[in-house]
């Protein structure tokens, strides 16, 4: 896990110790909602809102994610590249890191899962499903 870039080993540590090796997430997705980095949509009637994340998870967890994710908008380039898009279209400096952190969280799901290196040059391959 520590070969993506602004993952370090304390991080991966926690990560691995607070999901149980990630065994028990079948998606990233789920994975991003129980360490508390999803957003929360309140839809009441007509009314659909954005309130911010979820803060369910480890609350230390997602402190030491935000901070690495300073560190992965310097040398991580598909999570620069991320953050300089959603600040081109005028998010703030707070979710755009909160992304970056959905971000990294996906590639350290993708690193366990297939259990291969973080390749930065990496392009996805569609399968077609029989």
């Amino acid at each position: 896990m520590t070969s993506v870039v602004g993952i370090s080993t304390a991080i991966a540590t926690a990560l691995i110790e607070v999901t149980g090796g990630f065994r028990h997430f079948h998606s990233a997705k789920a994975l991003s909602k129980f360490i508390g980095v999803a957003p929360i949509i309140y839809q009441s009637g007509k009314l659909n809102s954005v309130k911010g994340i979820c803060k369910t998870g480890d609350g230390q967890l997602r402190s030491m994610l935000y901070v690495a994710s300073w560190s992965a908008i310097q040398h991580n380039k598909s999570c620069r590249e991320l953050y300089h898009r959603l600040k081109a279209a005028g998010k703030a400096s707070k979710v755009a890191l909160i992304a970056v952190v959905n971000k990294l969280l996906r590639q350290a799901f993708a690193v366990v899962k297939f259990d291969q290196n973080f390749d930065p040059n990496y392009k996805p391959v569609f399968r077609a499903y029989p």
